[in-house]
């Protein structure tokens, strides 16, 4: 057939459980022919206990001429009640009216309401109340994201001890080799992970040079000076402390004399 598997296939619970069972919200994504899928599919769902084993949990559900839009679609059903909070279900698709289903050899994990809540869409929700919607933790565990499996973000809520109560928050980003000290509240660390060797200070010389030059604002004034002023300057003779602090003032180039700057003017 040229139905091809779904290369992904997310199964979330929406509303609540009732006696007589907990409705499920499948979203799947659905390949053709290596190309994501439009048109009308039946699919078929069965729900099992395990991922790789175990008894069907209910007889398999049909959904024929299924819309299948850009390879997204979406199927809403109801399990009996479970004796655990998760499920996981077996899909297979056909095209419509013809006899075999193509199965899809990966179950996909349901989990049972009220666990979770209204699922968000990878391409944005609209209505959401922030009072009730949001994305994060209920219990006192932090919340952590990922990127290449690798932790670079850690979001911790901390109770500020006291009568007043309240709370204060720490981030925790960059290296996952960054940590913050037990009892320390309200921290932020970024960055990190990086050799130290292989960073060169900006105040580093470089090759025997020095990397900053300072001229000060009295240096810079000597070029406004009269020739008769400059002319009394080449003649006095500074004293040994002048000397000493001159020459702290002016390492590396010899700085020009004011008898020069003034014949140059």
């Amino acid at each position: 057939p040229r139905i091809a598997t779904t290369s992904v296939a997310i199964v979330l619970a929406i509303g609540s459980a009732s006696a007589s069972g907990a409705t499920f919200s499948y979203e799947g994504r659905l390949d053709d022919s290596g190309q994501p899928a439009n048109g009308v599919y039946d699919v078929q769902l069965t729900p099992f206990p395990a991922e790789t084993a175990g008894a069907s949990l209910a007889s398999p559900m049909v959904f024929e001429r299924v819309p299948v839009n850009d390879g997204r679609f979406q199927l809403e059903f109801e399990l009996p009640p479970l004796q655990s909070d998760q499920a996981w279900v077996e899909v297979g698709v056909r095209d419509p009216g013809t006899a075999a289903f193509s199965r899809i050899p990966m179950r996909t994990m349901a989990i049972a309401a009220p666990l979770i809540g209204q699922c968000w869409a990878t391409t944005g929700d609209t209505g959401s109340n922030p009072a009730s919607n949001f994305l994060g933790t209920t219990d006192a565990q932090p919340l952590a994201l990922r990127s290449a499996n690798q932790r670079v973000t850690q979001l911790e809520a901390q109770a500020l001890p006291g009568p007043a109560g309240g709370f204060t928050a720490s981030v925790l980003q960059g290296s996952p080799e960054n940590f913050i000290v037990a009892g320390v509240r309200g921290a932020t660390i970024s960055g990190g992970g990086a050799s130290a060797a292989a960073t060169a200070s900006p105040f580093t010389p470089a090759r025997g040079r020095t990397s900053c030059p300072i001229i000060t604002a009295r240096s810079a004034a000597a070029t406004a000076i009269s020739p008769a002023m400059a002319a009394r300057q080449s003649t006095t003779t500074p004293s040994p402390r002048s000397r000493a602090v001159s020459a702290i003032k002016h390492k590396g180039p010899e700085a020009p004399s004011a008898a020069a700057l003034a014949t140059s003017h």
